[in-house]
């Protein structure tokens, strides 16, 4: 039933309805405000609030993907921690279970709920919060909008314990509360302010409506200084609750159908002179839990609030600079998140930037990379210098062999990223294959954990890149790229491969790999009929006996004497326990100009040292079409 004002009953009516409604409202601005800015995964034990107290959180993950999202449960518990939304300390339980989440965050619905020991407390008294309470916010960074009721089948009680008494009493029971609240925020000094609500409690004893008149202004989502609402009961009353702010007092005007019955100094803190910020955009400063109140006329554009120099940042960081007026001829401004860390392969990321009203606003055009750390420089008027760490909310695993070279079309190497994790240990939503660069491959898939990639026919020769991008069910992703040498084209590439005394195999290719540096040589010595074959400070060596002829198909045997008269010889370690040589090499194609340089020539090494025992073995290709084979098993060390 609706309430009947009176002027005995309508400063009560409007002090205890606008207080109920707008510690509902806190509460919900307090849950969305610690969803946001979770850090996963949560980190054990009591973490010191802001402003002082400490707060342990607990993270029911009920469909297991590593996010904050639908159907997950946030439990705190705290111990004198203030809630810069409610301007209070509290302790004891209390609980969000989430109903629905956008992938971007800006959009949070869920239940709110009490234990029968979260309160308030004072020198005269304990104050307890009970039941449960449903909420849903929208908005941008500069519109939000947020909607508070009970939740079904509840009720919301205020239970206080007297400071003398150990008897806990039910003060007050609300019934009915349909509240919204939305906020447009153009400046530092001009945040508009636009709430209405239906509420009905027990000590009220009757419904009351209030709805916003002139939007109210604020001082950085300080308490408003300005604006006026109308609270409505029975019939056609109204209560005009109207704020005006003069310094260096703040007025409260309460009239009812026309009649004023007070105006009184309200809000103001006399002794730091502050209006204590309601936290619902951005927390005080650090020195004081509020903000300075000052003449807006005398402002400018005074940089207000600005981001953290260090910090933790999202894979999506926004970074905001408030002014205290509308900024004029700051549009065009440049920015870019430059990478201490190239995890991506990129120096940096380009940033957009936006201007609104007295709000410069930064963000990457792509996500940053997680676990990298990056610094935002900005032109004037800022001239900032931002840097922080982004959290690594998920990470890609790419592993692939130590042989990292397709030798000739078909040959196949396997790609493997099922060792990518969220931060949660969780597996991931989904994977991405691609190749960035190089000869044309041919991959097995492209959205499976592991893949093989093969050389195209006619892929020609060349480095071939390929990245790896897994995503969560939040849409983060991580990227890991891997880069392949291509042998496509075998009668045109100088390359090889050796193995040594059981250490891993080592491949190089000229202009490839190791790098694009990479250079070789060879040259026939006719006085001593022997190839000598140079591949960056690698030199290798085949010798036969004078008058005996290179030729296809044939395999040449050296002994432990190494008769350079009589026996073949070839050398390809850098063993310095070697001072013999048995075993043999096979020269496997070979083309000689008339001169006897070689056009052509394919040749394999087989041997072992003494007295090391040790094997050495390589394989030498030089615009041969004969592709090396590899090594089927290693030689002992």
């Amino acid at each position: 039933m609706p309430l009947t004002l009176t002027a005995a009953n309508a400063e009560d009516a409007a002090s205890l309805s606008q207080g109920l409604a707008h510690t509902a409202i806190a509460l919900a601005h307090q849950a969305i405000a610690l969803l946001d800015n979770m850090k996963l995964p949560v980190e054990p034990g009591a973490q010191t609030c802001r402003g002082g107290g400490s707060m342990e959180s607990t993270w029911l993950d009920r469909n297991s993907n590593g996010m904050v999202d639908a159907g997950d449960r946030v439990e705190w518990r705290l111990a004198s921690c203030w809630l810069d939304s409610v301007e209070e300390r509290f302790l004891g339980r209390w609980a969000v279970e989430i109903t629905s989440r956008d992938t971007g965050g800006s959009r949070w619905a869920g239940r709110l709920e009490f234990g029968n020991d979260f309160f308030t407390g004072d020198t005269q008294g304990n104050s307890y919060l009970e039941g449960q309470l449903q909420f849903s916010q929208t908005g941008t960074h500069v519109l939000r909008e947020l909607h508070v009721g009970l939740a079904s089948g509840s009720d919301w009680r205020l239970r206080v314990t007297p400071a003398a008494s150990t008897q806990t009493l039910t003060l007050d029971r609300v019934t009915q509360l349909e509240a919204s609240w939305a906020s447009r925020r153009d400046s530092g000094r001009n945040t508009i302010q636009v709430q209405q609500f239906t509420l009905q409690s027990e000590v009220l004893k009757g419904q009351v409506q209030l709805r916003t008149v002139q939007a109210w202004a604020s001082w950085l989502d300080a308490e408003p200084d300005a604006g006026e609402s109308e609270l409505a009961g029975a019939g056609t009353q109204r209560l005009r609750i109207a704020l005006g702010a003069k310094l260096p007092s703040l007025s409260l005007r309460l009239s009812l159908d026309g009649s004023v019955l007070t105006a009184t100094p309200s809000f103001q803190d006399a002794t730091q002179r502050v209006l204590y910020s309601s936290g619902a955009w951005l927390p005080p400063p650090a020195q004081a839990l509020g903000y300075p109140l000052e003449d807006g006329a005398r402002q400018a554009q005074r940089l207000l609030a600005q981001p953290a120099s260090t910090g933790r940042w999202s894979p999506k960081q926004r970074l905001e600079w408030w002014f205290a007026r509308p900024l004029e001829g700051a549009d065009g401004l440049a920015a870019s998140f430059g990478s201490y860390d190239t995890v991506w392969g990129v120096s940096g990321i380009p940033a957009k930037v936006s201007v609104e009203g007295g709000l410069i606003s930064v963000e990457p055009e792509t996500q940053l990379a997680p676990g990298a750390t990056y610094q935002l420089s900005m032109p004037a008027p800022l001239n900032a210098f931002v840097s922080g760490h982004v959290d690594a909310v998920i990470s890609a695993s790419l592993v692939a062999p130590a042989r990292r070279v397709l030798a000739g079309a078909g040959d196949s190497l396997q790609l493997d990223g099922s060792g990518s994790r969220t931060a949660a240990g969780g597996a991931v939503a989904s994977y991405r294959w691609r190749q960035l660069s190089g000869p044309l491959l041919a991959l097995s898939a492209t959205d499976t954990a592991q893949i093989r990639v093969q050389a195209a026919i006619g892929s020609g020769n060349g480095a071939a890149e390929l990245e790896l991008q897994v995503t969560d069910a939040a849409g983060f992703f991580d990227r890991r790229r891997v880069t392949l040498v291509v042998v496509g084209d075998p009668a045109s590439a100088r390359w090889g491969l050796r193995e040594s005394a059981g250490a891993p195999i080592e491949w190089w290719v000229e202009g490839l790999q190791p790098d694009s540096n990479f250079s070789s040589q060879l040259t026939f010595l006719p006085a001593i009929n022997a190839a000598q074959w140079s591949f960056g400070h690698l030199v290798f060596g085949q010798r036969l006996p004078l008058g005996v002829p290179w030729l296809t198909g044939q395999r040449h045997l050296f002994d432990t004497a190494n008769s350079v008269e009589t026996h073949a010889y070839a050398h390809a370690d850098v063993d310095s326990q070697c001072s013999t040589r048995a075993g043999h090499f096979d020269i496997l194609q070979v083309e000689q100009n008339d001169d006897g340089s070689f056009r052509r020539l394919a040749v394999d090494i087989d041997y072992v040292c003494q007295p090391s025992g040790r094997r050495h073995r390589a394989q030498l290709r030089w615009d041969s079409s004969v592709l090396p084979s590899g090594f089927a098993t290693p030689s002992p060390p």
